[in-house]
C-alpha cells in the first residue's frame, strides 16, 4: 500500500483545479450568455475554490513541519 503525502494530494488538487479553470474559462469566453456559459462560470468558481483549498493544505503542512522542527531543536 502506497502512502501519499498531504503535499502530493494537494498538488494533485491544484493541477486538477487549474485544468478545470482553463477549460471553464474557455467555455465562458466562447458561450458568455447561454446556459453552457453559466454552467462553466459555476465550475470556474468551484475550481478556484479547489485550488485555494489545496493551497491551504500545503500551507498547513509547512506550518506543521516548522512546528516539528522547532520542537526538535
Amino acid at each position: 500500500m502506497k502512502i501519499t503525502s498531504a503535499s502530493d494530494m494537494a498538488m494533485a488538487g491544484i493541477r486538477k483545479g487549474m485544468a478545470d479553470v482553463r477549460r471553464s474559462a474557455e467555455t465562458v469566453a466562447s458561450h458568455p450568455t447561454d446556459a453552457e456559459g453559466v454552467e462553466a462560470a459555476v465550475t470556474l468558481k468551484q475550481a478556484a475554490r479547489q485550488v485555494e483549498a489545496a493551497s491551504r493544505i500545503i500551507e498547513t503542512e509547512n506550518e506543521m513541519l516548522g512546528t516539528l522542527l522547532d520542537v526538535k531543536a
